[in-house]
């Protein structure tokens, strides 16, 4: 339709819409300068507003800086009052101290005169105690030697009966470990203080090895029941005070089986309750 228009048709209607955009723009502009006429009205009422409540803030501190400025001057004068009441009570026991030092100087001096009198005693009485420790030092000595003399004696002596007592604990060593029976001495815990080397052959087992099994009685007595039996033994022998005797098989490291006479009791050692036991081969039983 627009282009069916003549040439004069087309010309007005491009200035009508120039006119209509260009009168649109005109109104942006103009409502937009508003706007930022109004946003700047409102600061600078807000910043007035700043201003006299500033104004306000500040003459209210003012009179409230006076008001605190007239109360320190009060304080400061109160405070001059006391300090010149102060340096008069301060001059007053100055002079009273003065008096009591004074006094106490000279009381001190009457004591340093005393001391020094009591040093000269005492010195004299060290002098003399000196002397006596001098001499009874020389007898010390002297006593010292004598001791000396006779702990060279008991030491040797000493010497000797301990070079006899293991020359018996050997003989005693060698009788016992020939003997035809097995001696054992052990405590309630089954630790061993005797084990004799008979004990080992019937056994099969060293003192080392009883000593380091948890339950010696388990390997000679694999046997539960047999177990029990002598734990039973034991026990009782626990409540008597003479000897108990015994038939008994053991097993040997070995797996044989082995027949023992037993006779056992309790003997005391180093305040310890041990149990003391004799095995002896049935040779009957073994044929």
């Amino acid at each position: 339709m627009f282009e069916e228009m003549n040439p004069m048709a087309k010309s007005t209607a491009w200035m009508e819409i120039t006119i209509i955009v260009l009168v649109a723009f005109l109104i942006g502009f103009i409502i937009s300068w508003l706007y930022w006429m109004w946003k700047r009205k409102s600061e600078r009422e807000a910043l007035l507003l700043e201003i006299e409540n500033a104004k306000k803030g500040a003459a209210v501190t003012k009179d409230d800086c006076c008001a605190e400025l007239e109360t320190l001057k009060t304080s400061y004068k109160k405070l001059e009052d006391e300090l010149m009441l102060a340096k008069g009570e301060l001059a007053t026991m100055a002079a009273d101290k003065k008096d009591d030092c004074c006094a106490e100087l000279e009381t001190l001096k009457e004591e340093y005169k005393k001391a020094q009198n009591d040093l000269i005693l005492a010195k004299g009485e060290l002098t003399a105690l000196a002397t006596a420790a001098q001499k009874s030092d020389d007898n010390c000595c002297e006593e010292l030697d004598k001791l000396k003399a006779e702990y060279g004696i008991l030491d040797k002596e000493l010497e000797l009966k301990s070079f006899k007592l293991e020359e018996l604990q050997g003989v005693f060593q060698v009788i016992f470990d020939h003997l035809d029976r097995g001696i054992t001495m052990s405590d309630k815990e089954g630790d061993f203080v005797i084990y004799n080397k008979k004990m080992e052959r019937l056994a099969g087992y060293s003192k080392e090895d009883a000593n380091n099994a948890p339950f010696f009685l388990e390997y000679i007595y694999p046997d539960p029941a047999d177990r029990d039996f002598t734990v039973h033994d034991i026990e009782q022998l626990e409540e008597d005070i003479d000897h108990h005797y015994v038939d008994t098989t053991i097993t040997n490291k070995g797996g044989e089986k082995v027949y023992l006479h037993v006779r056992s009791s309790v003997v005391k050692w180093n305040n310890r309750d041990y149990f003391l036991s004799a095995f002896k081969e049935d040779d009957k039983a073994v044929e």
